[in-house]
């Protein structure tokens, strides 16, 4: 490790002090730290990093947002995740923000796509921070306290470049509306494959995969919740078999569940809240 590199402790975690990019790992204190993003070092390589090591580079990411966050990235690849879904002729009705964190992107979704978001995160300290409308904190493993079918769309913005286990996948899969549900995600660089195989795994089939103009290495993928025939650089108009929100199906009454579920973050003795979006007999 160079004499110019200085580093912050937080935690198992390391943050480089400074606008140097370092090297993809270093020798620190007897151990080999990975890289991750630009300025954050973990102590196992990123692809490997569990549930709770996620937790704790989702708070070190609240605590020093304006440090390891570039928002114009952020912006750019939200943008391009929402044209893909208006571009592939999606209207959801129903849409869930997986990894809301503090709330930024739902509030976008709401602004972009639908007013009807539901988000959930597993860091708690992330929605006690900004208490984000109609959030709730869930497990690692899930269960998610949706219904089956609840959402037509969900959107996963910076997310799975982490290693989501198996079950959680499941429950998103069995939370989308059974005939034209969809995952919209981005991801980037080495993480890219494996995240792909875990969908798979989880019965999603990849529809289509576009690079993101201007932010090298990434890709927004669009998923389908029925497994079908695998296209996945096809162009927006080649993709058959996508459904809108008018196009009738397996949909809930919108009005009665996700704008009004009072659904609020959860203290750390709680556990986590539930939202009951089953629709009134």
């Amino acid at each position: 490790m160079g004499d110019t590199m200085r580093f912050i402790a937080h935690g198992s975690l390391l943050l480089l002090d400074g606008d140097m990019l370092g090297p993809r790992a270093i020798e620190h204190g007897g151990r080999t730290l990975y890289r991750f993003m630009d300025y954050l070092y973990v102590p196992v390589p990123p692809a490997d990093m569990d549930p709770h090591l996620v937790q704790e580079v989702c708070e070190l990411r609240l605590s020093e947002r304006a440090r390891v966050l570039d928002r114009r990235i952020h912006a750019r690849v939200q943008a391009a995740m929402i044209k893909v879904v208006r571009e592939c002729g999606l209207a959801p009705g129903n849409v869930l923000d997986f990894g809301t964190g503090t709330g930024e992107s739902a509030e976008t979704l709401r602004t972009e796509l639908t007013p009807r978001v539901a988000g959930c995160d597993m860091s708690w300290a992330s929605l006690a921070a900004a208490r984000p409308r109609n959030a709730v904190t869930v497990a690692p493993h899930g269960p998610l306290p949706f219904a089956s079918g609840t959402f037509d769309l969900v959107h996963a913005l910076f997310v799975m470049h982490f290693k989501i286990p198996a079950p959680m996948l499941t429950e998103l899969h069995r939370c989308t509306a059974s005939g034209g549900g969809h995952l919209v995600a981005n991801c980037y660089g080495d993480s890219i494959e494996p995240y792909r195989e875990r969908m798979r795994a989880a019965n999603w089939g990849l529809a289509m995969s576009v690079p993101v103009t201007g932010v090298a290495g990434h890709v927004i993928d669009l998923w389908e919740r029925v497994r079908r025939v695998e296209r996945p650089h096809c162009r927006v108009d080649q993709i058959a078999g996508t459904k809108s929100a008018g196009d009738g199906g397996s949909r809930m009454d919108v009005e009665r569940a996700v704008p009004n579920c009072d659904a609020k973050p959860v203290t750390e003795s709680e556990g986590r809240s539930r939202i009951d979006c089953s629709t009134p007999e």
